[in-house]
Formats: structure tokens, sequence, C-alpha cells
């Protein structure tokens, strides 16, 4: 009599944990990340970029009767969604017309800042200077420098 309950309860709590650690994935939560250093940089709607090769499969098409998310509608491009657990993070342009980190609400903060410099680099920024007008800027700045520091000393 005891070994049943046993295994009764064992099944009972088993279950009620596997149930509450695949609840996550059912919903595709994912956040929309609040990146001071991506608010001026301005992309197309299209545009995606992936931290891992996996994550691309989760980025899918909207169904004509998904209800409307308006926290992460301004984040993705027109009609698109969120359809499981992000591990990393996906720099997506949104409707709005800029860049946008978006990550699993897990995430903590140190984490997050990172996912957002991650897309500042992975964003191609309209107006953002190319590495060959980098590179001109530098032949001309360092030269100015050392002159000036020969004149001071």
């Amino acid at each position: 009599m005891m070994d049943g309950l046993k295994i009764s309860i064992f099944i009972f709590i088993y279950s009620s944990l596997t149930f509450l650690y695949l609840l996550p994935n059912v919903n595709g939560n994912a956040v929309c990340l609040n990146c001071k250093a991506l608010k001026d940089c301005k992309v197309p709607a299209d545009f995606v970029a992936y931290a891992k090769g996996d994550e691309e499969s989760k980025l899918v098409d909207k169904a004509a009767d998904d209800p409307a998310d308006v926290k992460m509608d301004v984040c993705l491009g027109p009609k698109k969604k969120i359809s499981g657990t992000l591990t990393t993070y996906i720099c997506s342009g949104g409707t709005d017309g800029y860049c946008h980190a978006i990550a699993n609400p897990g995430s903590d903060k140190f984490t997050r800042q990172l996912y957002c410099a991650m897309c500042q680099r992975r964003c191609p920024c309209e107006g953002r200077r190319s590495k060959g007008t980098r590179a001109r800027e530098t032949a001309i700045f360092v030269p100015i420098c050392l002159a000036t520091f020969y004149i001071l000393v």
C-alpha cells in the first residue's frame, strides 16, 4: 500500500515540475530591450541579425488570427512574431524604422547591456561611418596630434 502511494506522489511531483519547465517554451516569451545605444540607429524594417543559427527558426510569420502585441510589434518587422524561447538575442529592424535588441526576459542587466552593444555593432545604421572613412580620418588625425605634441614640447 505504501509503495503505491510513494509512486503516485512521485509521478504527481514529476509531472507538475515537467509542466512548469515546459510552460515558457509554449509562449515564446521575448522582450524588446530598451537600448540607449540603438535609439538613433535607423535600419530597414526587414533587417534581422541572429546571434546563433538556431534562433532563426524562432522568428516566424504571424497568422491572421494572432493577437497584436503592442510592445513586440514595434520591435519586429511587419507581420513577424517570436515562436520560442530565445537562448541569446536577435537584432531586428522594427516597424518604427529603428534597430532593436530582442532577448529572453530572464536575462540579467549585464547580459541585456551586452546584447544592446552587440546589436549596435551588427545593425547597419544609416549614417554610420564606414571602415574606409574611419581609416582616412585616423590617417589625418594622428599626424596632427603628433605635430601638436612636438610643437608643445
